[in-house]
C-alpha cells in the first residue's frame, strides 16, 4: 500500500513507556505490544507480572516512578555487620526489622506496591508504609534474604533507600509540596493577566473595537491553557478514582472545570464571544490557594502520636549504692537498667547478666521466648520472662518505635469505627447526589435561561463540599487524645474514643487497680524467719512486678541480694526459684501446698486480709498478711459511675476484702473472687455475649487476656516498666480519679462529631440553594468551598476543647473536678 505521506517527509512518532510513562527517546524495547524506555522498566514490568502485581498499572501512569540502574557494588557496604547493625533496629533468631527512608514515595500506587513487596521477595515477612514520613517499615527473615538484597530490590523498582537520612534531625516531609507552589505561581500569573485583559470589557465606557476584544479573548485563551496544568492534581485524582470504580470529591470539581473551559472555548471560536476565561482563572487560583490553606491548617491541627505521645512507664536504673526508678525519657546510653519478670525492655542494650529469656512477641508477633546469654544484644520491645536481669543501654529510647509496636496488627482485636464507616458511606453517596443536582440544574436552566445553565452547573459542582465528613472524626478524636494525654490517659489510637463512648459496663480488677501499691500494711505470721531467709524472700519477690511482691519487698530491710536461679512465675498462683540451693515458693495457699508439699498449719488461715504464703524446701513457713488501702478518691469515682454504668469487681484474692468493698460499691455490684486469668477472660466474654459493651480496668499482670477481650481495656500503671500491649489504653495512677471525666468527654466528643455532620449538611443546603438559583458564580464558589472544610475542622477542635473545659479539663493538664452528667 502506498504511503499517505509525501516523499522525503520525516514523520516524528513519539512513544511512551508502558511502565513509567516517560517518552522513549532512544531505541525501543518491546514485550509483545508493550513498549519500554529501558531495560529497567522492562525488568520491573516482568517482575510485577510474574508475581501477579499488575494491579500497580491500574493507577495513573503519571504517578509511577522510574527504576534506577543498580551497580553490583552500590549496596555492598550493607553486608558489613557493624554498618548493618546501625541500620537494623531489631534482629533475633534471623528475624529483623528495619525502617527505610524512601523519598520517592508520593502516591497511592507507591503505598500499594511497597506494602505488597513481600510478593517480590519471599524473605520479606511484612511491610508497612508511613506516607507522610516517606518511610517503609519492613520485617524480614535473614535466612531467606538480606538488607542488601532488599535495598537492591527497592532501587530496581524505583525506590532507592536514603541511608544518609537522619530521622533525629526531623522529617523531610514538607507540609506543602514544592510543585503545588509552582502551580500556584502559574495560576496567579495567568489569573492576573487574564483579569487585566478582561478589564477593558468590564470598565470601558466606550466599547473597544471588536478586533481588540477578539485579540484579548484569544490571549486569554492561550493563558488559560497553563491553568489546566495547575489543576492537574484534581484531574489525576478524579481519573484514578474513576479507574478504581469510585467517585471522590475531585470528580465534580474536575467536571466543573472542564465544563467552564469547554463552554468558553465554544463561545470564543463558534459564537465570537469572550468566554469565561477570567472566571476559570480565578477558579483555578482560589482552588489552589484553598488546597494550600487546607494543608497548612490540617498540619497545624493534626495529631501525630509518633511525636506527641509517650508511654507512662519508668525504668529501674542501677546506681552506685541503690536502685532508682526513672522515666524512660531520662534513659541515657551507658545506663545499667534492671529488667524484672514481665517488664518491657525500653531501649536496645547488651545483657550483663549471665542469661535471660526474652519474649519478642511484642516486636515480631512470635510467642516463643529467645534465650540470650551475657554479652548478646537485647532489643527494645522485648519482655523478660525470668528473674531480674541487668542490661547496658546502647541506644536511646525511641518513643515512636514503641508506639509503632503498640499499634501492630497482632494486637488489633477490636472492630473498626462504625462512625468512620458511616461518614465514608455518606461521603460516597454525597458525591452522587451532587452530580445528580448539578445535572438536574443544567437541564432546568437550559430550558428557562440557557445563558445561565453552564454557570449554574459549574457552581453546583464547585461549591458542594463533603470533605468535612471524613475530616471531622480524626480531628475531634485527635483533640480528645491530646487532652487525655495531658491528664495521664494514653490511648492506642483515636478509634478507642468511640468505643469508650459506647460502653455500658465497667469491670474493675481489685489488686493494683482499686488498691494503692506500697500503701498496704504488711505483717508476717508463722515460723520466725532468720535474716538469711528474709534475704531469700526479698531476692525472690524482687524478680516480680506483682503489687503483692512489691509490698513484701518494701517490708523487708535491705540486704545483700543472693543469686536467684530457675525463677518461675505462674499468673494468679505465685512465684518460685532456687536461692543458695534452697527452693523458695511464694504465692497462694494452693501454690505452696500443692503436690508434694506439706500441709499448712490451721492457725495460718485468717480472713479480712490478702495473704501470701511462704514455703522453703517444701515446708510452709508462714504467711504475709496485707491489708490493702484503697485509692484516694475511689468513693467519688464509683459514685459518679454507678448511676450510669453496671459496675463489676473481679479479684484473684479470697473474699476477705468483700465487706470493705461493699461499703464502696452499691448493693447491685457483682463481685467475684478467686478468679484465675482465664476466669476473668471468660467472664468478660460472657458479658459481651449478653450484649454488654465492656470496659475492663486492671494492672495488666494477671488480666492481660481480659483486657484484650474487652471492648476497651485500660491498664493502670505506677512507676513500672510492666506494660500490656494488648490493652487499648494506659492510665497513670494519678489519673485514676478522672476516670468519669474521661468517659464523659468521650461521649461529648461523639456529640461534637454529629454537630460537625449537621454543620456540613447546613452549609451544603445553603450553598447549593444559592448555586441552583444562579446566585453564586464559580469564582465565589471556589473561595467558599475550601473555607467550609477548614471551618468544620476548626469547629471540631474548638468545640471539643470547649466541652473539655466545661467538664473541668484545662489546657495545661490540671483538672478541676466538676460534677457532670455522665
Amino acid at each position: 500500500m502506498a504511503s499517505v505521506y509525501p516523499p522525503n517527509q520525516t514523520v516524528n512518532v513519539s512513544y511512551t513507556c508502558f511502565h513509567c510513562g516517560d517518552t522513549c527517546d532512544g531505541s525501543l524495547i518491546h514485550d509483545g505490544e508493550k513498549i519500554f524506555c529501558c531495560q529497567g522498566c522492562l525488568f520491573v514490568y516482568q517482575l510485577l507480572t510474574q508475581k501477579q502485581l499488575t494491579g500497580y498499572y491500574h493507577f495513573d501512569e503519571q504517578v509511577r516512578v522510574t527504576p534506577k540502574k543498580i551497580n553490583v557494588t552500590d549496596y555492598e557496604y550493607l553486608d558489613i555487620p557493624s554498618l548493618r547493625d546501625k541500620i537494623v533496629h531489631f534482629t533475633q533468631g534471623g528475624i529483623c526489622k528495619v525502617t527505610l527512608f524512601l523519598p520517592q514515595i508520593h502516591c497511592t500506587a507507591c503505598i500499594w506496591l511497597l506494602e505488597n513487596i513481600h510478593k517480590l521477595d519471599s524473605g520479606i515477612i511484612h511491610s508497612n508504609v508511613h506516607f507522610l514520613k516517606k518511610e517503609a517499615s519492613l520485617t524480614f527473615d535473614e535466612k531467606k534474604t538480606s538488607l542488601r538484597k532488599i535495598a537492591e530490590l527497592l532501587s530496581s523498582i524505583g525506590y532507592e533507600p536514603n541511608f544518609a537520612y537522619d530521622k533525629n534531625k526531623g522529617s523531610v516531609f514538607s507540609v506543602v509540596e514544592k510543585a503545588l507552589y509552582i502551580k500556584l505561581g502559574i495560576a496567579g500569573f495567568c489569573f492576573g493577566n487574564i483579569m487585566l485583559l478582561s478589564m477593558p470589557g468590564y470598565l470601558s465606557t466606550a466599547p473597544l473595537e471588536y478586533g481588540f476584544l477578539k485579540f484579548f479573548a484569544y490571549l486569554s485563551f492561550m493563558l488559560s491553557l497553563p491553568l489546566l496544568y495547575s489543576l492537574s492534581d484534581y484531574f489525576k485524582s478524579a481519573w484514578v478514582s474513576l479507574r478504581q470504580q469510585t467517585i471522590n470529591m475531585d470528580v465534580p470539581i474536575s467536571i466543573g472545570v472542564v465544563a467552564i473551559f469547554t463552554r468558553s472555548v465554544y463561545e470564543l471560536f463558534y459564537q465570537g464571544g469572550p468566554g469565561y476565561f477570567d472566571t476559570l482563572a480565578g477558579l483555578a487560583f482560589f482552588l489552589i490557594i484553598g488546597k494550600i490553606f487546607q494543608k497548612k491548617t490540617f498540619y497545624q491541627l493534626s495529631f501525630d502520636r509518633d511525636f506527641r505521645s509517650y508511654f507512662p512507664i519508668a525504668a529501674l536504673r542501677r546506681e552506685a549504692q541503690c536502685e532508682k526508678s526513672i522515666p524512660i525519657e531520662d534513659i541515657a546510653v551507658g545506663d545499667c537498667l534492671i529488667i524484672r519478670h514481665l517488664e518491657l525492655i525500653p531501649a536496645d542494650g547488651v545483657l550483663r547478666s549471665d542469661e535471660a529469656l526474652i519474649d519478642y512477641s511484642f516486636v515480631t508477633g512470635e510467642s516463643q521466648p529467645v534465650h540470650v546469654v551475657q554479652g548478646e544484644r537485647v532489643f527494645a520491645g522485648g519482655k523478660q520472662m525470668g528473674g531480674a536481669i541487668d542490661i547496658h543501654v546502647t541506644k536511646e529510647v525511641s518513643r515512636s518505635y514503641l508506639t509503632e509496636l503498640w499499634n501492630q496488627e497482632v494486637f488489633k482485636n477490636k472492630d473498626t469505627s462504625g462512625l468512620s464507616q458511616l461518614s465514608q458511606t455518606i461521603a460516597r453517596y454525597f458525591t452522587f447526589a451532587i452530580l445528580a443536582i448539578a445535572v438536574s440544574s443544567l437541564l432546568f436552566w437550559f430550558v428557562y435561561d440557557a445563558s445561565k445553565a453552564v454557570t449554574v452547573f459549574t457552581s453546583v459542582l464547585i461549591v458542594a463540599c463533603g470533605c468535612g465528613l471524613p475530616l471531622s472524626i480524626p480531628f475531634t478524636f485527635g483533640t480528645v487524645l491530646r487532652i487525655f494525654e495531658r491528664h495521664h490517659l494514653f490511648l492506642k489510637n483515636d478509634l478507642v474514643v468511640e468505643r469508650m463512648a459506647g460502653i455500658n459496663t465497667i469491670v474493675f480488677d481489685k489488686t493494683g487497680t482499686l488498691t494503692i501499691p506500697r500503701a498496704g500494711a504488711v505483717s508476717y505470721e508463722g515460723i520466725a524467719l532468720s535474716p538469711e531467709e528474709k534475704s531469700w524472700i526479698r531476692a525472690l519477690v524482687r524478680q516480680s512486678t506483682h503489687p503483692m511482691s512489691r509490698y513484701i519487698y518494701e517490708s523487708i530491710p535491705a540486704s545483700i541480694s543472693p543469686e536467684v536461679m530457675r525463677f518461675e512465675e505462674v499468673p494468679g498462683r505465685g512465684i518460685r526459684a532456687n536461692i543458695d540451693a534452697q527452693e523458695i515458693s511464694i504465692g497462694s495457699h494452693a501454690w505452696v501446698t500443692g503436690n508434694g508439699f506439706k500441709k499448712a498449719p490451721e492457725n495460718a488461715m485468717q480472713a479480712h486480709f490478702s495473704r501470701v504464703y511462704i514455703a522453703i524446701n517444701r515446708t510452709l513457713k508462714g504467711v504475709y498478711k496485707i491489708r490493702s488501702e484503697y485509692r484516694e478518691g475511689l468513693s467519688a469515682v464509683l459514685s459518679d459511675l454507678d448511676e450510669q454504668y453496671a459496675l463489676k469487681v473481679l479479684s484473684g484474692d479470697h473474699a476477705g476484702e468483700k465487706p470493705t468493698l461493699r461499703k464502696l460499691f452499691s448493693a447491685k455490684t457483682e463481685m467475684l473472687f478467686k478468679q484465675l486469668p482465664i476466669d476473668k477472660l471468660n467472664y468478660i466474654r460472657s458479658l459481651q455475649e449478653n450484649l454488654k459493651r465492656v470496659m475492663m480496668i486492671g494492672d495488666g499482670l494477671n488480666d492481660a487476656g481480659a483486657l484484650k477481650q474487652s471492648d476497651v481495656g485500660i491498664a493502670i500503671t505506677e512507676t513500672t516498666s510492666s506494660f500490656t500491649p494488648s490493652s487499648d489504653a494506659i492510665l497513670k495512677a494519678e489519673g485514676f480519679g478522672y476516670l468519669p471525666f474521661f468517659i464523659a468527654l468521650s461521649r461529648q466528643s461523639m456529640n461534637v462529631v454529629y454537630m460537625c455532620f449537621t454543620l456540613i449538611f447546613l452549609y451544603n443546603v445553603v450553598a447549593l440553594s444559592f448555586a441552583v438559583y444562579g446566585k453564586l458564580t464559580p469564582l465565589v464558589a471556589a473561595i467558599i468551598m475550601p473555607v467550609s472544610s477548614v471551618s468544620t475542622v476548626l469547629f471540631a477542635v474548638l468545640m471539643t476543647t470547649y466541652k473539655a473545659k466545661k467538664l473541668g479539663f484545662s489546657v495545661n493538664g490540671n483538672t478541676e473536678k466538676r460534677k457532670m452528667d455522665i
